[in-house]
């Protein structure tokens, strides 16, 4: 009995399709904080890994609200474009999902440092690259469990005054 290989194929293909999840992507419509259905324009957050894209879209992002604030974003990839920017609050301590910089900023303004956990999941930095700023010496970022990725440059930067990025 003869069978035609580009029929069984082509069933294997339909079948393998129909298991994979697309992605949503969210774009981010104003500045404000990380996990809030304005900045996003949502009616609500996700309250765990959700298997989309979040894209902060030129915005300004924040967090830390009130000062010493643990917070879990559950966007399962958090993509911050150029112009986008990532704002920790005092003693801010964050855990992401994914996170791809895509020609965006990570900016330390307050004098406690900032820890982000990435519990296991990729850091990309695309050709577009990454900036990371601190306002002052020893404000520092900490990056935990995470993968860093990807062929852009990271390129840390001091906004505040003095000589030196220590």
């Amino acid at each position: 009995m003869k069978r035609n290989k580009a029929v069984i194929l082509a069933g294997l293909a339909t079948w393998a399709m129909l298991g994979v999840a697309h992605a949503v992507t969210n774009n981010a419509v104003t500045n404000g904080l990380l996990n809030a259905v304005d900045t996003w324009g949502v009616g609500s957050m996700p309250v765990a890994p959700d298997g989309n894209v979040w894209n902060a879209n030129g915005f300004s992002l924040g967090v830390g609200t009130p000062n010493n604030t643990t917070e879990t974003f559950y966007g399962s990839e958090l993509v911050l474009p150029a112009g986008s920017e990532l704002n920790g609050g005092v003693g801010w301590k964050l855990t992401l999902q994914a996170v791809t910089f895509d020609g965006g900023s990570l900016i330390k303004n307050n004098n406690v440092a900032d820890d982000y956990d990435f519990s296991g999941q990729p850091i990309t930095i695309t050709a577009n690259g990454a900036t990371f700023s601190t306002f002052n010496r020893n404000h520092n970022i900490n990056l935990k469990n995470g993968n860093l990725m990807g062929s852009g440059d990271l390129v840390y930067s001091r906004l505040g005054g003095g000589t030196d990025l220590a």
